[in-house]
């Protein structure tokens, strides 16, 4: 085969391999990025029984049958390939054995996987690509060649890694046949669809010779008399019944990754896709009957009021899209259709005119449709407390591609993420920095940086081992920007604290929108320095013969003007540990929330979090909203005797960017701070689902828009919403989201809001009503006294 090499070049491939493997330090200070190279050194470690060289062999030995696994040709040289082979098989068995096993999590130290859940669940969508797969007999090879007595089977590992990611009910197959699984999504996919596997072979198919009808959309079958009910809770997502004119459809999550993993299982399908050996596409066939049952966003609407369809995207129109994209040029085999049953059932429930003519005289009436929103069980994965000392992370690319400018400096670049960007487009402020350094040394009569330059350099390791991405730049170049940067804020913090301090011509105290937009720029997620960095600089330049503030006290006076609704200024002396000055920022903004709302209440674990509607739907169904009286906390939102009370929020132009950085910042430390911010947006994006929505909140007092425009801010929360982690069972609104689903099931709290909107709804309306009433007693009265 093209591309082998002799026994020579192979062992120097092999020795230059090791090499690679073993000059990877213990605990990399540049990076706290997880390696693949560091999991395959923890198999070949001395003490292990493999070596290189034999798990090279035994990989080697698969080749041929592995590139035949491929459908297209694969332009590798062996040793690449088997490398390739090595390293990737390696890394998938060993997260999954870090993944049942939380004792083998602590060998690496800084490991992101099992720190960021977002990060988990973008590996678990990554290994369900269809072409992005390695012949599941590798997999096999590799944990056998590894494996610990302790050990579980490969398959009971790759199940509970990949399990969360499936949009509906799991089986696991123990009974299953490692020699009959392809890769993951072959695995994946068996076990998705295996209960439905009785039902397919039970179903009469169609005949090959009728030509398959598809039944109409939701809306439709209703005006023909037909319900729709959801079925029991531990139905399978596949088994769906027509009976009795009620068409019955298990519950179904839609979330960030349920499309992409349905169009990689459908993709399987149209290639090699079966069960019991028929050429059956349970997944192909499932989508092609929700996209006949969609077909808008009312649709949608209505298999959500049904508790069908649990809706985590917040937008019905995106549902509506994604059902009919998703049928798009996939082939539909019809004479193996699975639900041509469903469907000739429902055809001739259509076809009887009687039914039809009472359905167009008699529709159901709202209050008589069972309103049950589906239950929410986000799994949330015990990990145990991670000793990493990293804390500054770059936003990932799922939150950065909604909106990357929110997470960019606009002329302050702070911090090795954003190194070059000082060096080239944010020069001016570079210069601005030494000019910084230059007065403080002038003001502490000092001629040299040497004192400093010692300080940043005893501490380089440990700021750098704070990153949690690679940190590529030299010592020098490193050392001087934690010098330059951090005395530039501390400097700037003095000189707003103290008038006299500032120089007469500083364009950044000439000019408020330069002031304004540093405060921005400082609480960048990614624009960041280490705060022990901040507090040794203050301290070594504090002059002691003045009352100068703490460094703590000055932060929060500088930047407290950008936070949206009211400032706490905490004590410095309460302030145990600071990561930097966003995380500070954060711990300010939030306390008042945290004596509102008891955040961590073990009472909420294992509840079910259901959304609440929007305004306009809560209003309908009698609940009224207000502004409180007296000046609250931001977070102080109640939910009492069918009234809303939310205190006012202020949107201007930085109210985007504020909430993005507090946002990424709560999701890369889910496990070790509160999600307050992402909670308090997410309340908002329930109640905001359009421009009406904003124009209703303003004309109560509750939104002050410095925008302009209701539809810029109804866009800004439903987008602030998209790719991040809610915790359900520690959300610090649950217990208001109870209260209102509670009041909104009542069907006495609608019927007398449909009353008020509809005859009490202006004062002539009272009036007339009054004016009727008393005409209607008086009209009594002479009735009896005539009578009389």
């Amino acid at each position: 085969m093209n591309g082998y090499c002799n026994y020579d070049d192979e062992a120097n491939y092999i020795k230059s391999f090791e090499n690679e493997i073993n000059s990877i330090p213990d605990n990399p200070p540049k990076a706290c990025i997880f390696k693949v190279h560091d999991l395959l050194r923890e198999l070949l470690q001395p003490k292990g029984k493999l070596s290189l060289k034999e798990c090279f062999t035994a990989v080697g030995g698969l080749e041929v049958k592995a590139r035949e696994f491929y459908a297209n040709s694969i332009n590798l040289k062996r040793n690449d390939f088997v490398k390739m082979m090595i390293l990737d098989g390696c890394f998938i068995i060993e997260l999954f054995r870090k993944w049942m096993t939380p004792d083998l999590r602590e060998k690496v130290k800084c490991d992101p996987i099992f720190k960021m859940s977002w990060m988990r669940f973008s590996i678990r969508r990554d290994l369900m690509l269809l072409e992005n797969q390695l012949p599941f007999s590798l997999l096999v090879e590799l944990h056998t060649l590894t494996k610990d007595c302790q050990d579980d089977k490969i398959i009971q590992m790759a199940l509970n890694f990949l399990h969360p990611i499936m949009p509906a009910k799991f089986y696991f197959k123990n009974d299953r046949i490692e020699a009959g699984t392809n890769h993951l999504l072959h695995l994946m996919h068996e076990c998705f669809c295996y209960p439905f596997e009785p039902n397919v072979r039970n179903t009469a198919g169609n005949d090959g010779k009728t030509t398959l009808e598809f039944i109409k959309s939701v809306t439709e079958l209703e005006m023909a008399g037909i319900k729709f009910k959801k079925s029991e809770e531990n139905s399978e997502l596949f088994n769906i019944k027509f009976e009795n004119g009620v068409m019955i459809i298990p519950s179904f999550k839609i979330v960030d990754h349920t499309e992409c993993v349905f169009r990689n299982l459908i993709a399987y399908e149209q290639y090699c896709g079966n069960i019991g050996n028929k050429q059956w596409r349970p997944v192909t066939d499932y989508t092609r009957f929700m996209d006949c049952l969609i077909n808008s966003a009312k649709d949608v609407e209505k298999l959500r009021c049904y508790g069908i369809i649990d809706n985590w995207l917040g937008d019905d129109e995106v549902i509506s899209t994604m059902f009919n994209k998703l049928s798009d040029n996939i082939f539909i085999d019809s004479s193996k259709y699975c639900y041509v049953q469903v469907f000739n059932e429902v055809k001739k429930h259509c076809a009887i005119s009687e039914s039809m003519e009472g359905a167009s005289n008699h529709r159901p009436q709202d209050d008589k449709v069972d309103i049950f929103i589906a239950s929410i069980d986000r799994e949330i994965n015990s990990i145990p407390p991670n000793q990493s000392e990293a804390y500054i992370f770059k936003v990932n690319d799922l939150l950065r591609q909604k909106n990357s400018k929110s997470y960019a400096p606009a002329i302050l670049a702070i911090g090795p993420y954003n190194y070059h960007l000082g060096k080239n487009k944010l020069k001016a402020m570079q210069e601005h920095k030494l000019r910084y350094l230059q007065l403080l040394l002038q003001r502490t009569d000092e001629f040299s940086v040497d004192r400093y330059i010692t300080a940043m350099r005893n501490m380089e390791e440990k700021a750098r081992r704070c990153y949690g991405s690679p940190v590529n730049l030299e010592r020098d170049d490193f050392v001087k920007m934690m010098l330059l940067d951090g005395c530039f804020i501390i400097e700037l913090f003095r000189k707003y604290h103290s008038i006299n301090l500032r120089d007469k011509d500083d364009p950044i105290f000439k000019m408020l929108w330069i002031q304004s937009t540093i405060q921005r720029d400082l609480i960048l997620f990614e624009n960041q320095l280490p705060f022990f960095i901040l507090f040794e600089l203050f301290k070594m330049t504090k002059d002691f013969n003045c009352d100068d503030d703490t460094i703590i006290d000055m932060a929060q006076n500088f930047i407290s003007p950008l936070m949206p609704g009211p400032f706490v200024f905490k004590d410095p002396s309460t302030i145990s540990h600071v990561d930097h000055l966003l995380g500070l920022m954060h711990d300010c903004w939030c306390p008042s929330f945290a004596e509102i709302v008891p955040h961590g209440n073990d009472g909420n674990a294992g509840k079910e979090l259901e959304f609440i509607k929007s305004v306009v739907e809560l209003e309908e169904a009698g609940i009224e909203f207000k502004k409180p009286k007296e000046d609250s906390s931001l977070f102080s939102i109640k939910f009492e005797k069918g009234i809303m009370e939310i205190p006012l929020l202020t949107i201007e132009d930085g109210t985007e960017h504020v909430f993005r950085n507090l946002i990424a910042y709560e999701q890369y430390h889910v496990e070790s701070h509160p999600t307050f911010a992402t909670d308090y947006m997410t309340f908002f994006d329930c109640l905001i689902n359009s421009a009406k929505d904003v124009e209703k909140l303003r004309q109560y007092g509750i939104i002050d828009n410095w925008l302009g425009d209701d539809k810029a801010i109804s866009t800004m929360f439903n987008k602030l919403g998209d790719n991040i982690f809610v915790n359900s069972d520690n959300y610090s609104y649950l217990e208001v989201f109870n209260n209102v689903n509670k009041h909104c099931q009542r069907r006495r709290n609608i019927w007398l809001a449909n009353l008020r909107r509809n005859y009490f709804n202006t004062p002539w309306a009272i009036i007339f009503f009054l004016a009727g009433v008393v005409l209607l007693l008086l009209t009594i009265l002479q009735t009896i006294f005539s009578i009389t």
